[in-house]
């Protein structure tokens, strides 16, 4: 096998993997939400927070450097990365007690000081991970990485229910979270190839606080993107506002990264492969932004449509307060999804800087956010201020590409263009649908679908080439299929 399509398969396999995991964390937030109170979920959330502020603001890739670095199967090399990330793990523990306090105020929940400081395990267990399951990956094996993973996440679902019942408090997301993380740490040594081993080598050391240096400002970017507005929510409303606002992000992040686990890692190698022709690399990249329209508009649609409807049928009662910020969370998450062609095309042409520089413009929808919870608004302008982040994230993206790689701005907004008009028209008949029987829903849901993807492919004239290219391939294999089928019984 060729070491494009050992890359091909493996980047599939390890979309595939990522897509299961996420589905069982989905499942125990159901589970959570279902039998715990929304203010007990957002306690649970800020550990999460709190956790991801240290992880993320102490993070030097040092797992990431053993894949890169060409001598990053030496032992030695590897045991000294593993001492390192010990280090960061007691360290962010002792630092996670001692700020337990002014975290459990901080967050309005001074009754679970005792939780935030059983957080402090949390770094721990993530420190003694053994980090071979990340060194074989430079050989393109992903599987044990996913296993890994996974291993958490499924068990921590089959708990879910019991030990929620059991507690019925916010302790029983502690115990959970507790509990994948064992599980992971664990799993990484039944996993691993060699021993788990520990050494000091000040030049593996200097080498790993060069290589991290300029990625741990990026962490303290990524932070303020990927969690900024749960911490904000935390900090200006209730635990029962923030464990709303965490429940209604969570079903609207879901799905697109699961398109994204599935789509991303065949977009790569499409783009990689015409990268030095400009002509085609310009197709390959609207073709792209296309499909990736095409996946999300289905999905954002109805999600848009039945914002109430689907949080109560989902999380129940309690949660169908916030169908107006899950809506605006759905748009938000799907401009984030249509930002993956853009940025993956600069990184088929070596362009590293394209999401960077997209991360720096999405933390203005930080800024609003904080504006927006100064002035006391409500949870629908900290989602807003989201959707404004990632709409001049997309255009940063798209302007670079354009600027760098002469790819036309329209590859991106035509789609975004088709895309906006379609949730435009579910939200303003997201009222009206009030009273009407269920199939009429449906039925609403399946003409805007409809018409969108019409729109969409009329709009992009290659990829209804490439739709009734496949279309037509598949009714050829299914006749040959058939021919050959009734050869052999006759």
């Amino acid at each position: 096998m060729s070491l494009r399509k050992q890359a091909f398969k493996g980047a599939v396999a390890l979309g595939a993997g990522r897509a299961v995991i996420d589905l069982c964390s989905f499942a125990r937030n159901i589970i959570v939400a279902r039998l715990l109170t929304p203010a007990d979920v957002g306690i649970g959330a800020t550990f999460w927070i709190t956790v991801a502020l240290l992880q993320m603001i102490s993070d030097l890739a040092s797992d990431r450097l053993l894949i890169q670095a060409k001598d990053g199967d030496e032992p030695r090399f590897q045991a000294s990365v593993q001492l390192w990330e010990f280090g960061r793990g007691v360290l962010n523990s002792v630092l996670l007690f001692a700020l337990a306090w002014p975290a459990a105020y901080l967050f309005k929940s001074p009754q679970a000081l005792w939780a935030f400081q059983c957080v402090a395990l949390i770094p721990l267990l993530r420190g003694l991970s053994h980090l071979d399951i990340r060194r074989v990956q430079r050989h393109l094996r992903y599987g044990p990485q996913t296993v890994v993973e996974a291993s958490g996440q499924i068990v921590s679902l089959l708990l879910a229910y019991p030990v929620c019942r059991l507690l019925g408090n916010y302790a029983a997301l502690l115990v959970l979270t507790l509990v994948q993380e064992g599980i992971r740490t664990g799993a990484s040594f039944v996993l691993a190839e060699r021993p788990y081993r520990w050494a000091w080598d000040r030049v593996y050391v200097h080498r790993l606080l060069s290589f991290g240096w300029p990625l741990l400002i990026n962490g303290v970017l990524l932070f303020a993107i990927m969690q900024g507005d749960r911490l904000i929510v935390g900090t200006a409303f209730s635990t029962h506002d923030l464990g709303l606002y965490a429940m209604a992000f969570a079903l609207a992040n879901t799905p697109f990264t699961l398109l994204g686990s599935v789509l991303n890692p065949l977009a790569l190698p499409l783009l990689a492969a015409v990268q030095d022709q400009p002509a085609a690399f310009q197709r390959r990249v609207r073709l792209c932004n296309a499909v990736f329209a095409l996946a999300a508009g289905p999905v954002g649609i109805p999600l848009v449509l039945c914002a109430p409807w689907l949080l109560e049928r989902i999380y129940g009662t309690s949660y169908a307060a916030a169908g107006g910020v899950f809506a605006w969370l759905v748009a938000a998450r799907l401009l984030w999804f249509l930002r993956h062609p853009p940025t993956t095309a600069a990184i088929a042409r070596a362009d590293t800087k394209n999401a960077l520089l997209a991360n720096v413009f999405r933390s203005s929808g930080v800024i609003l956010a904080i504006i927006a919870a100064l002035l006391r608004t409500s949870l629908v302008a900290i989602a807003l201020a989201a959707l404004i982040g990632e709409f001049a994230a997309l255009l940063a993206s798209a302007a670079r590409l354009r600027r760098r790689h002469t790819v036309p701005m329209s590859a991106t907004f035509v789609p975004l263009a088709v895309v906006g008009v379609a949730l435009v028209a579910a939200g303003l008949s997201q009222e009206a649908w009030h009273g009407l029987p269920s199939i009429s829903i449906i039925g609403l849901a399946v003409v805007l679908i409809g018409l969108y993807c019409g729109a969409l492919v009329l709009a992009f004239p290659t990829l209804r080439a490439e739709l009734h290219g496949a279309a037509s391939h598949a009714l050829s294999r299914a006749a040959g299929v058939l021919v050959r089928s009734s050869g052999s019984r006759i």
